[in-house]
């Protein structure tokens, strides 16, 4: 996926969002601990932590 349009997967209890732009894919992911009848996702850049960055 490009241009950093969002990918969501449902798995029971589990929420899966990524994106991908400019070649960094940024993943997270969501365990729901009870039932509850909606849920909003929001996937923002506000508190993610580039690591392993290789230049070269």
């Amino acid at each position: 996926m490009e241009g950093g349009i969002p990918n969501i997967q449902i798995d029971g209890y589990r929420i899966i969002a990524s994106t991908e732009n400019a070649g960094i894919t940024i993943k997270s992911t969501t365990d729901v601990k009870i039932d509850v009848p909606e849920i909003y996702v929001s996937l923002t850049g506000d508190q993610v932590a580039l690591t392993n960055i290789r230049v070269g």
